[in-house]
């Protein structure tokens, strides 16, 4: 009889252990679901009209080449920085670069991109700065600050000259910031910044939920740091963005496009262009290449091209 009881005992015993312990993994996965939900790099982000381009800057998007990038999604403005500025800006990004902020982008194999990267925004290193770790920064050059509130202006400009390929418009406050080695491997394959159409029955609830900024990029938004004399050719610089206009939603290789396009990185080019649409990539570097990107988040919207 003794042994009946012990035995009895002992199985509910192993029973209230077992059910503690599924009570704490259910309680854990919830916590990791809902921290992913609300998780984002982009908190911080504001209406494109709080975040107005510098009026020296404004000439440089005009209502002709909205139409283009409503048209075609991809649009190009050389020189929009002086030499000055850049060479500000160029320093500034090299400063960041020296305080080992740097490392390969998180995500991607490095077979897919080899570039190195790292977040900036025109308040770190001060006590407006996103978090401590983003106060204890060293503050970053003016010049960089200065593309920065370029970058950011953009959408606002956009918005008043009739782009209609996304709405609802949010503005990050970060920039990420590139830099390709110049020893002719660096690259980045064939992708698009954004994955609207992913669900989470191909990459699973938890990385479904951790991609939302992703998915909601809708606006692309790069400015070249370059040297002024850059030479785009493969068999001197190289570094070409490599943009495949109108290859279809499903094309990976750009075997669908109506034409390519290579852009030259020079210092002070823009690149605005839909995130979710254009197909593109960096091709090998003989140069050190610097880039300066801001996403900006929206809704897409179906009156595309007009």
């Amino acid at each position: 009889m003794n042994q009946l009881r012990n035995l009895f005992a002992h199985r509910r015993l192993r029973i209230g252990i077992d059910g503690v312990a599924i009570c704490g993994v259910v309680v854990f996965a919830a916590y990791t679901l809902i921290n992913a939900h609300y998780e984002t790099d982009i908190g911080d982000a504001e209406s494109a009209v709080n975040a107005s381009i510098p009026a020296q800057k404004r000439n440089y998007i005009t209502k002709e080449l909205v139409r283009t990038l409503n048209r075609d999604g991809v649009v190009v403005i050389k020189d929009v920085l002086l030499e000055s500025e850049l060479a500000s800006a160029r320093t500034a990004a090299l400063d960041v670069f020296s305080q080992g902020r740097l490392n390969f982008a998180g995500g991607n194999s490095i077979s897919v991109r080899q570039d190195k990267v790292c977040f900036v925004r025109g308040n770190d290193g001060t006590e407006g700065g996103a978090d401590e770790e983003a106060r204890a920064h060293t503050p970053i050059g003016v010049g960089l600050q200065h593309c920065i509130s370029l970058l950011r202006g953009t959408t606002q400009r956009l918005q008043e000259l009739g782009y209609n390929r996304s709405t609802n418009h949010k503005v990050p406050m970060q920039c990420q910031l590139a830099h390709y080695a110049g020893n002719g491997n660096s690259s980045y394959t064939a992708h698009r910044d954004a994955a609207s159409d992913t669900n989470f029955y191909e990459i699973g609830l938890l990385a479904w939920l951790r991609a939302k900024d992703y998915r909601r990029r809708s606006i692309t938004a790069i400015l070249y740091l370059n040297e002024p004399d850059w030479d785009a050719s493969p068999d001197v610089d190289g570094g070409s963005l490599k943009c495949y206009i109108q290859a279809d939603s499903d094309d990976v290789t750009g075997s669908t496009a109506t034409r390519v396009d290579k852009v030259c990185p020079t210092g002070g080019t823009l690149v605005i262009f839909d995130s979710r649409y254009l197909l593109h990539e960096v091709e090998p570097s003989h140069r050190d290449r610097l880039a300066l990107t801001l996403w900006v988040v929206g809704d897409r919207t179906e009156a595309v091209g007009i």
